[in-house]
């Protein structure tokens, strides 16, 4: 069995996830992010260009019409930084 992550999320993403994202997308949403903990980088995980958290790069998972951006901290730790529809999500991190 491979090395487990923790998992965190910042403070803007559980807001979006918990009050703007509809119902039936969360449930989605968090199992899709839950399966980060046993591999970091799966297929279609995106690293985004110019873009970071300090040392570590972001990486964008594709949810729908949803993206979650988030990065990979040393502990391991996954770090949800944002989660946002996809037309202003990046504009938020940016």
């Amino acid at each position: 069995m491979g090395r487990l992550y923790g998992l965190a999320y910042s403070e803007a993403a559980t807001s979006y996830l918990d009050h703007v994202i509809p119902n039936p997308y969360r449930g989605q949403i968090r199992k899709r992010i839950a399966t980060l903990i046993s591999n970091p980088r799966p297929n279609g995980v995106k690293r985004l260009q110019g873009m970071s958290d300090g040392d570590n790069p972001i990486y964008r998972l594709r949810c729908g019409d949803y993206r979650v951006l988030y990065c990979i901290r040393p502990g391991p730790l996954i770090a949800v930084l944002d989660i946002g529809h996809r037309k202003d999500v990046y504009r938020r991190k940016g």
